[in-house]
């Protein structure tokens, strides 16, 4: 992500959601593809059988984790 690091850190984790918390504020990608550009947000739910994207909330050279919570 641009020469930057980022931690995930488990929150919790159950049969039915992993909570996590980032180092740095990210954005969900949205259904069309956006973001929000000005996101503080740096805590996420994934369910089970499911998965989250998220991405760094800039407009070039973006990168965007997907993360996927499988029993």
């Amino acid at each position: 992500s641009m020469g930057q690091d980022i931690a995930f850190t488990v929150l919790s984790v159950t049969s039915r959601k992993l909570r996590l918390r980032t180092s740095t504020a990210l954005s969900e990608r949205e259904e069309g593809g956006g973001i929000d550009l000005r996101t503080d947000q740096d805590t996420f739910t994934v369910r089970a059988g499911g998965s989250l994207s998220i991405t760094t909330p800039t407009m070039d050279a973006g990168t965007t984790f997907t993360l996927r919570y499988e029993e």
